[in-house]
């Protein structure tokens, strides 16, 4: 007897959708793609399994329902299309599953949220998809991927492409230790990737282009890690070895109690604001390191790094990074102390090479960095840093 990879085939014949066991036996057949899909799901019990989803052109009217231990595994024509206000596919209270390739669109009339995982959901994956179109007719909403609650964690987003969402193209809200890798995120309506009020996760790797390009409303950087005012706790995320372009807003921020936030090796390039913000307006981020980025063509500041006047930032690291060609100062330092910065290079911005904009920056060292060739000052005082340091730095 014949037997097939797969726990169960999904296929399409014309109108009728098609759910073949591993002896190839058509177990459940109907017109309607998640009813077949989720019974198919729904039979490989505890132990899990793997569906297979052959090319064709499936049209969604209900969502998909992840089990625990079962992977959705498309080929390179699968292509799924929304046709109801729901989410294409839910991983809820789920371990230990994923989905894999396939393509997956909205369309015009309906809200699109094409992946959700929440409510408890560990240890699943969802690799090599492309996800586009998350939007209505009128151009709201609409998110690739969605990471949502406390109880979610461990999960898995790699080497998916992104295109064409009307808010982020993926979103991590109050979950921790999640890996979002290898992706590229093209024309978003807000930010490329968001990590909001949760901890430990790791950005890296990514491409991230043209966020705020279907801007309607609200924030639209790159990649934003918002630790949502101390609302929920946020610390210890990485952002490293990212590719950051062409943003409405500010390529990289941390803000608003993010704490011990590490921002490591990315390239930022042609942001319309700052190229690295870290800090926040309504509660400080604290501890964190800026380290061997490069932040080229950003319309205003290169780096900032700001605290309030009730809530001074310390602790930071801003070293080896190179900033180029800015609109304002290469580096700010506002309601900052006991921090280094340290080897980094700035030249060629219009403004300051380094700017201590605030008086209450103190006992800061400021060592061995090369602030030539700025349109204003190397170094502008203000009247700070009394009690810091500075040596070895070409001005």
């Amino acid at each position: 007897m014949v037997k097939y990879a797969a726990n169960y085939t999904i296929y399409k014949d014309g109108a009728t959708y098609y759910a073949m066991d591993i002896d190839g036996n058509i177990d459940y057949s109907g017109a309607t793609a998640h009813t077949v899909i989720n019974s198919a799901i729904g039979n490989l019990g505890a132990a899990g399994g793997t569906v297979r989803i052959l090319d064709g052109n499936f049209t969604l009217t209900g969502t998909v329902n992840l089990a625990s231990k079962v992977k959705i595994v498309m080929s390179k024509h699968a292509v799924f299309t929304m046709a109801a206000n729901i989410y294409m596919f839910d991983f809820n209270n789920v371990q230990d599953a994923g989905i894999f390739g396939g393509y997956l669109q909205g369309s015009n009339d309906y809200i699109v949220q094409a992946i959700r995982i929440y409510n408890g959901s560990k240890r699943n994956t969802v690799s090599g998809c492309y996800i586009r179109n998350c939007r209505t007719y009128y151009y709201l909403g609409g998110r690739a991927i969605t990471i949502e609650d406390d109880t979610s964690a461990y999960n898995s987003i790699l080497d998916n492409i992104i295109e064409d969402t009307y808010q982020e193209g993926m979103i991590v809200y109050r979950s921790s230790n999640n890996i979002i890798k290898g992706n590229t995120v093209n024309r978003t309506g807000n930010h490329g990737i968001i990590v909001t009020g949760g901890s430990s996760n790791l950005i890296e790797n990514n491409i991230v282009l043209n966020a705020g390009y279907h801007y309607l409303y609200g924030d639209a950087h790159g990649i934003d890690v918002d630790g949502v005012s101390v609302t929920y706790t946020c610390q210890d995320n990485r952002v490293i070895g990212n590719i950051i372009k062409t943003t409405r807003m500010t390529g990289i921020q941390v803000a608003d109690g993010a704490h011990r936030t590490a921002v490591i090796g990315n390239s930022v390039e042609d942001t319309t604001q700052r190229g690295i913000y870290y800090g926040g307006t309504s509660a400080s981020s604290s501890g964190g390191v800026i380290v061997g980025n490069n932040v080229f063509n950003a319309s205003s500041i290169g780096i900032f790094v700001e605290g309030t006047s009730s809530g001074c930032i310390n602790w930071m690291t801003v070293a080896d990074n190179v900033v180029e060609s800015c609109g304002d100062d290469g580096i700010i330092l506002k309601y900052v102390y006991d921090s280094t910065v340290e080897g980094n290079i700035c030249q060629g911005n219009s403004g300051c090479g380094l700017n201590f904009e605030s008086q209450e920056c103190d006992y800061d060292i400021i060592l061995g960095n090369d602030f030539r060739g700025n349109t204003g000052d190397s170094i502008r005082q203000n009247g700070a840093n009394g009690n810091g340091e500075q040596a070895h730095n070409i001005t």
